[in-house]
């Protein structure tokens, strides 16, 4: 459980034993949806980058190579010495 989903399930016993109001809860509600948003969209950008990474690493216009230290580059076909 996250720090946002433990706040708003203290928040409902909070309201449902009276001590807070229903606008409190509908706050903690909308801080919740928000960070899964935000992770959602995260997760659509790390996909993203990965599918563009595939895809140079299976283009043929581009060529695998390492360098002097062994760190692996790549380069575009024809476009280095």
């Amino acid at each position: 459980m996250t720090k946002d989903e433990a706040e708003l399930a203290k928040s409902k016993r909070l309201f449902e034993d009276g001590l807070i109001s229903r606008s409190q809860v509908q706050e903690h509600e909308r801080t919740l949806a928000a960070a899964r948003e935000k992770v959602a969209s995260t997760r659509r950008q790390i996909t993203g980058a990965d599918e563009q990474v595939a895809a140079i690493l299976v283009d043929p216009a581009w060529e695998h190579v390492f360098d002097e230290g062994g760190v692996h580059v790549l380069h575009r076909r024809g476009a280095h010495p």
